[in-house]
């Protein structure tokens, strides 16, 4: 038994620190482990006694665990969380007999031994029985924390943009598969790339045959180098990143597999896992791009992407996709549900601030600036987190716009800025003034001296 997409090193540390693991190892020890979510893969051999025609029988069971998310549209409205408002029957309608036709890796080498039988009718796969369980979960709305007026969440759209036909030479290194110049309406947020492998059975005369994709799982070709032409940019990346580099830049924008995943091992078909081969991963701030070609800008640029791969053991018709990722979002807002995806011009992203991805006082101190002892940061944290409470806010906000405080903790001042910094909103009163002779003064209240105007300019 071998679990169809192995985990990496980090994600079991981050695993083991989520209360609720939906990865959790089966009941027993022939059970898969954690996988991702994506199954599991059990190598099985049959040998024939005699060379007959019988057939044989396999029985393979199996558990699946998935999580049905309930319409956003549940709730009346999202101040009157009530789940399932005016609703006295809900149905849900599984189909389980054809969970079976569709899982990956149910066929092992299909290669007759030697002396035993030819093959039949070849595999047929039913599902027997099926027993399922349905759990409803819901949840009460909070009576102390303040739901805001609207609500957004991220909705990723995903575009394909290159599936070039290319034939990859065996046991060789391929000559870069290009694929054709595509425009990019709007940066993306990343690009996917792999070079996929032939999923169909074949025939003794070695042609495919339709409807088999199920003999095979996804298999990728390993990834060698990958070059990619942007705007004005050419050669990014290039031969000079190798296998290892391009595996850690993918790691570090999602990709979940093991390096060994990655670089096509193994590779037979009777062994090879889901999955097995190289999806790259790259973001455009990765390929060090100009400033006003990041994610989120509304520049229209077109880009070209080469990849060179390691063949197989035999000649293969392969296909390079590349996919744009794009951040979306959703938000709702008086029962009205709205895409918005961002979209800003060069000159609005090169007059934005500049921010250090890490700006922390250890990175100030490894820079050569100076460290906060972390005692101090804990304390300072923790008092302006308190500070930003719901309660907190509401009481300094009502008193500084009491009568009497809001003449001097206006906006302008020092104490009345860093309040208003903290989201304790504007003061109503005026700000004061300090006059030569050190009485307070207010602005727009009453006519000041000629002193008093010398003063203020002063």
């Amino acid at each position: 038994m071998a679990t169809s997409t192995p985990e990496t090193d980090d994600y079991d540390i981050f695993a083991a620190n989520v209360l609720n693991d939906p990865l959790k190892a089966g009941a027993s020890s022939t059970s898969v482990g954690k996988t991702r979510g994506v199954g599991g893969a059990y190598n099985y051999e049959i040998v024939p006694n005699v060379a007959t025609d019988t057939d044989y029988q396999i029985r393979v069971r199996f558990f699946v665990n998935d999580l049905l998310m309930a319409n956003p549209l549940q709730y009346n409205n999202p101040r009157l969380a009530q789940p399932f408002k005016d609703l006295n029957t809900v149905k849900v309608t599984l189909q389980l007999g054809d969970i079976a036709a569709r899982c990956a890796n149910l066929n092992p080498e299909i290669v007759p031994a030697a002396g035993a039988a030819a093959l039949g009718k070849g595999l047929v796969v039913d599902c027997i029985s099926a027993v399922h369980t349905l759990t409803v979960r819901s949840w009460n709305p909070s009576t102390a924390l303040e739901i805001p007026e609207s609500l957004a969440w991220g909705s990723p759209r995903i575009q394909r943009i290159s599936n070039d036909r290319h034939v990859v030479s065996a046991n060789v290194i391929s000559p870069p598969l290009e694929s054709k110049t595509f425009t990019m309406t709007g940066v993306p947020n990343m690009l996917a790339i792999y070079v996929e492998r032939p999923r169909l059975l074949k025939t003794d005369a070695g042609v495919d045959i339709p409807g088999t994709e199920w003999a095979f799982p996804n298999r990728f070709c390993p990834i060698q180098s990958v070059s990619i032409d942007i705007g004005n940019k050419t050669d990014l990346l290039g031969a000079r990143v190798t296998p290892t580099e391009l595996y850690k830049i993918s790691t570090g924008n999602g990709y979940s597999k093991r390096e060994a995943t990655f670089a096509g091992i193994p590779s037979g078909i009777g062994s090879t896992q889901r999955g097995a081969g190289s999806i790259f991963y790259v973001r455009p701030s990765d390929l060090g791009l100009t400033d006003e070609i990041m994610n989120g800008s509304g520049e229209t640029i077109d880009g070209i992407v080469r990849v060179t791969v390691k063949g197989a053991s035999t000649d293969e018709v392969c296909y390079l996709r590349v996919f744009l990722l794009y951040d979306v979002f959703v938000y709702e807002e008086g029962d009205v549900f709205t895409e918005w995806r961002p979209r800003y011009s060069p000159a609005t992203l090169l007059d934005s601030e500049f921010v250090f991805t890490d700006d922390s006082s250890q990175m100030n101190a490894i820079m050569g600036g100076w460290s906060i002892p972390r005692p101090i940061q804990n304390a300072w944290t923790s008092f302006t987190s308190w500070l930003k409470t719901p309660r907190v806010r509401k009481a300094i906000r009502q008193a500084r716009n009491h009568p009497v405080a809001s003449a001097y903790v206006g906006d302008s001042s020092l104490p009345g800025g860093f309040a208003k910094s903290m989201g304790y909103g504007d003061v109503s009163g005026g700000d004061v003034l300090r006059t030569a002779g050190g009485k307070p003064s207010k602005k727009g209240l009453g006519k000041l001296t000629k002193k008093q105007l010398m003063a203020m300019l002063t």
